[in-house]
């Protein structure tokens, strides 16, 4: 039986550890990376790696010690999802930031795993083969299992907004231990689900890519006359010092994905919202820097087609589609340049006056 949906929380490991070769230097209190031989150093403090392979430091200061799983002549299928795949843009330079979980089947089988090899799409042409030498998949502060350069056959999938949800499968193999795993989801009925197992999202100028979030849309009513407001809070965990949010735009694309990428259900068009008020200030997540954006609107800015939940006085119709999860393209500036970046938004949900 599968335990308990743990998100491999080792906090206590190194976000990546270090191959063989010349890879670049960790994040801030992070492990160093280590990339391929004859890599260059990537964004400073990231770690990441030029070349095939190496795994990046992780970003945000969630360093400790390495782990090492047992030796031994044992396999196991282990099953994963909530994969985050991010192709970030930084200068002249597309790196790959990848994060999600990995679970065990059986007691302790999660307690250490090493990735070796990651694998985005199918034998036999691969979009990108990731050879990494052994990267703990620990989330800690900045989740960020590792950071590589991104391949171009996965970076020009940011030129199709369509392309987010199971773009490719996502393959795993690594060590656990007394022996090793492997692990798919994603792009197949059998490794599918909803919310997708395999999201892509595409950045420009972040350090670290942002955290999920949901929207709330509220409707109330005052002395006869009818309001309503949409709001989201938004957390983007970045280095010390480096990438944090100065400035939103009014203006946010919001493209919604619904089961019906799956074969059910309606599908529904993106929409062009505006009127957005940023209210920016910089916080923690974890125990690192994170610049926090909350986003509102006086208005209704998703209609009842893509945010038909009403909470919490009703529960979705269980035989009805599951409803739409979200990415949201937000522009405006870093401390980096110029910003782009798309946050996951995982529900929408509405609160109407009793």
């Amino acid at each position: 039986m599968r335990r308990g949906l743990l998100q491999l929380a080792l906090a206590s490991l190194c976000l990546a550890c270090g191959g063989s070769g010349s890879g670049s230097s960790g994040g801030a209190g992070g492990s160093a990376g280590g990339g391929a031989s004859g890599g260059s150093a990537g964004a400073a403090g990231t770690g990441a790696a030029s070349g095939s392979g190496g795994a990046a430091g992780g970003g945000g200061g969630a360093g400790g010690s390495s782990c090492e799983p047992t030796a031994g002549t044992g396999h196991d299928d282990l099953y994963c999802d909530d994969i985050h795949v991010s192709v970030i843009e930084r200068g002249s330079d597309k790196v790959l930031s990848v994060y999600g979980r990995i679970l065990g089947t059986a007691p302790n089988a999660d307690d250490c795993l090493v990735l070796d090899e990651v694998t985005l799409g199918d034998a036999p042409s691969p979009l990108q083969v990731i050879s990494l030498s052994g990267a703990p998949t620990a989330t800690g502060l900045s989740r960020v299992w590792f950071e590589v350069p991104a391949a171009a056959p996965v970076a020009e999938l940011c030129a199709d907004e369509k392309k987010r949800v199971e773009p490719f499968r996502f393959h795993a193999k690594g060590r656990m231990h007394g022996g090793t795993f492997s692990a798919t989801c994603g792009a197949t009925a059998g490794s599918s689900g909803w919310p997708p197992r395999v999201m892509m999202s595409c950045h420009r100028n972040v350090t670290l890519p942002p955290t999920s979030t949901s929207i709330e849309v509220k409707e109330s009513s005052f002395q006869g006359q009818s309001f309503v407001f949409t709001s989201a809070y938004l957390t983007f965990p970045h280095l010390p010092g480096q990438g944090q949010i100065l400035s939103v735009d009014g203006a946010i694309r919001i493209v919604p994905y619904t089961w019906g990428a799956f074969g059910g259900g309606p599908l529904l068009e993106p929409l062009d919202t505006d009127e957005w008020t940023a209210h920016i200030s910089e916080s923690t997540y974890g125990s690192g820097p994170a610049t926090s954006v909350l986003l509102d609107a006086q208005k209704d800015q998703l209609g009842h087609d893509a945010c038909p939940y009403v909470a919490p006085t009703t529960e979705p119709d269980p035989y009805a589609p599951p409803p739409p999860i979200f990415l949201a393209r937000l522009t405006g500036s870093s401390a980096l340049g110029p910003l782009t970046t798309e946050v996951r938004v995982d529900s929408c949900y509405r609160i109407t006056p009793p």
